[in-house]
């Protein structure tokens, strides 16, 4: 009897203090949070934040407006748009038919795929669904208009896919570049595999059994029309110190919309996040336990060492504690889903405000606590150095485009990074600013000082160059970038002053030509050669300032990349032909701009003739 009511008292006693201490963090994360956003409600629009652990709602709030001209609050029926945590989706579609042994995580992905679908594949290993959830494909960025094409100017999944292939050009599983095409690209593959829309499959398998009714998945948002009805009622923002932009309503419409078109209210993204951390290990997305261990199970490590960071699609983020999820950006909302396996506890923040961090990196610090000390990162690493390595200089991304005329854009978004200074930390020059910080074994931390703080791991390429491995993309060092970077700079200031150049050789003729007496048949005869004169002048000029202006705009895709490619070749000819007339003449800046439109072109745009 005594030993039966023990137990029972034991029982209750556990369960009693179980329950206080769940309401002690419950309180504890509300004021953690509360405080948190009132320091910062200077630099706030809106911010929808839930606190999860397991199948239970811990603390769940709404701050700020949903538009601020109108005094419009956020809410529960306030609509976001979840950017690239819509990503999330298409793996878990992706482990359903692993799970159901219809698609194998390892096979060439042209065995899913319509023959001849992939063009422009540059190597003999073959891409797998593994690569494109580890971002390990070897594409290179993709010229699309996510976030800016009309409603009414979305074509079909296959369509955009063919229209909008990128050059492969990193060797499959060599570098991480962050591919919104390769994550439509395995949607696809979904779609193929299931014999179901891709659309049609995700609210079937996983929002009806997840009772998301609030969700709406495609380009048009028409899936789910009360939903898109709602995201009418939003306003996006870019607030920060310097500047307090209002875009308006500004809907985000994605050409490859299975990587970033997703939209809900907070209670939605929380469900979804709920069906990872399940407190017996059964999700209801998968039919077995071991499906969900396999999909959080790491699929990609930082160089040579075992630090997780990727997990068959989902990302990996170093808090006091290495967490799972995805972030998200559109042109007017930023989104973090973020959970624990272990403990089973989990944060979801939306802003309606573009590339926004010190919610949507900075809340999750309150429940998962601050990096601090390079445990996660030493442990099990197979490097090491005692001394802090010098990784100053240029860094280009290799989320770029890498070959091709677009290949400027890495000379125009760059990691610059300064010497070490007094404190052991490597300044980081303009651009997104902040510092890098040495936590040894080859690892830093890129710390931006506004809630966002990434590991890099330094390593090297086959080229001995110095690599910065970061969350979902390589930072490569580039030794020759001011080289690069000069010769992009003359494009605005050459065609700023071959603009220059026409107007003041205009203004010059008009001048010239009423000082004339054009009723004087010799006067004519010296008007006609005075404009010969001028045009072999000008020409060059004009066919710079039109290189400058079709390349900069023209898309690398058929049949566009092959007529830009001719009219390439034509206007290269045509320059060369006409800077050695020109240097004859001793005309010396028209026949800079003739040869240097020569060589802008073969060097950036021929490349198309066998690129497509």
């Amino acid at each position: 009897m005594k030993r039966t009511l023990g137990f029972f008292t034991s029982c209750f006693l556990l369960i009693f203090s179980g329950s206080v201490c769940a309401q002690e963090f419950e309180k504890q994360i509300a004021s953690e949070i509360e405080n948190y956003v009132d320091v910062r409600k200077g630099g706030l629009a809106s911010v929808a934040v839930s606190v999860f652990q397991n199948e239970s709602t811990v603390y769940e709030n709404y701050f700020g407006m949903a538009d601020i001209e109108n005094s419009v609050p956020a809410d529960g029926d306030t609509v976001y748009e979840w950017g690239s945590v819509s990503k999330m989706l298409v793996w878990t579609s992706a482990m359903q038919l692993y799970e159901q042994e219809k698609l194998d995580l390892n096979e060439d992905v042209r065995t899913y795929l319509p023959t001849g679908f992939l063009t422009k594949l540059h190597y003999e290993e073959p891409v797998t669904m593994l690569h494109l959830m580890n971002h390990t494909a070897g594409f290179q960025e993709c010229v699309y208009q996510n976030e800016s094409i009309k409603e009414e100017k979305l074509l079909p999944l296959e369509k955009t896919l063919r229209n909008l292939e990128p050059n492969q050009v990193f060797r499959p599983g060599t570098v991480m570049s962050y591919s919104n095409w390769g994550a439509a690209l395995a949607a696809f593959i979904v779609q193929c595999v299931s014999g179901e829309d891709y659309v049609d499959y995700v609210h079937h398998h996983i929002l009806e059994p997840l009772g998301m009714t609030q969700t709406a998945v495609s380009g048009s948002h028409r899936d789910n029309l009360d939903v898109k009805e709602r995201r009418e009622n939003l306003k996006t923002y870019n607030i920060n110190s310097e500047e307090n932009d209002s875009f308006g309503i500004n809907v985000s419409y994605v050409d490859v919309y299975p990587a970033g078109a997703v939209i809900s209210p907070l209670c939605d993204l929380v469900k979804f996040g709920k069906a990872f951390v399940p407190s017996d290990g059964k999700s209801p997305l998968f039919q077995k336990s071991e499906t969900l261990k396999e999909m959080l199970s790491v699929s990609l490590f930082y160089g040579d060492t075992n630090a997780p960071r990727d997990c068959h699609g989902l990302l990996v983020s170093y808090y006091g504690k290495t967490v799972f999820g995805h972030g998200g950006n559109t042109a007017g909302c930023t989104s973090n889903l973020l959970f624990d396996p272990e403990t089973g506890k989990g944060i979801a923040v939306i802003v309606n405000e573009v590339g926004e961090t010190a919610f949507t990196m900075g809340l999750p610090s309150l429940l998962f606590g601050e990096y601090k000390d390079n445990s996660y990162f030493g442990e099990g690493s197979k490097s090491s150095s005692k001394r802090t390595p010098d990784i100053s200089g240029f860094y280009t991304e290799s989320r770029s485009f890498i070959k091709g005329f677009y290949c400027m854009a890495q000379y125009t978004f760059f990691l610059p990074v300064a010497k070490m200074n007094e404190d052991g930390k490597f300044p980081i020059i303009g651009g997104m600013g902040g510092i890098i910080s040495d936590v040894g074994n080859s690892f830093f931390i890129l710390d931006n000082q506004n809630g966002m703080q990434m590991p890099l791991y330094l390593s090297r390429n086959e080229k001995g160059r110095n690599v910065l491995q970061m969350e979902c993309y390589d930072y490569i060092h580039d030794p020759t970038f001011f080289v690069k970077a000069a010769f992009i700079i003359l494009v605005p200031v050459l065609a700023l002053i071959a603009f220059i150049v026409i107007l003041v050789q205009m203004i010059k003729f008009v001048a010239r030509k009423k000082s004339r007496n054009l009723s004087n048949a010799k006067s004519l005869s010296l008007d006609k050669k005075s404009v010969a004169a001028l045009m072999a002048k000008l020409t060059p000029i004009v066919i710079t300032i039109i290189v400058l202006l079709f390349f900069s705009t023209s898309i690398c895709v058929k049949p566009f990349a092959v007529i830009s490619a001719i009219l390439a070749g034509f206007l290269a000819l045509s320059s060369v032909a006409n800077g050695v007339y020109l240097i004859r003449k001793k005309c010396w800046f028209s026949a800079l701009c003739a040869l240097y439109s020569a060589f802008f072109i073969c060097y950036f745009q021929f490349w198309n003739f066998w690129g497509v």
